[in-house]
């Protein structure tokens, strides 16, 4: 989920504490009021998108578009730019 606080996850149902994938899991992180915040650096998040074929989350912010994904996470860049985006489309 995009919101103006960053990016997040939120689970399905109330009340119920799903598991979050290791390579998303981050010392101190938990979930509080049905989200897990992935990270308090990103601020205003535009737009998430996850690419189930290789379990990649892709997040439009306000200060670049990032990933997150089993073989790392970073920032996305063109030409040593950042990208900024309101939509992401996954194939």
């Amino acid at each position: 989920m995009a919101h103006s606080g960053g990016i997040s996850l939120i689970a399905k149902k109330q009340g119920i504490t799903p598991s979050v994938p290791y390579w998303l899991a981050k010392e101190g992180s938990v979930w509080t009021n049905n989200h897990f915040i992935l990270t308090k650096t990103i601020s205003r998040g535009r737009f998430a998108a996850y690419k189930k074929a290789d379990s990649t989350l892709y997040a439009a912010t306000a200060s670049g578009l990032y990933y997150f994904s089993p073989k790392g996470s970073g920032v996305i860049t063109y030409n040593g730019k950042n990208i900024f985006a309101s939509h992401v489309i996954v194939d």
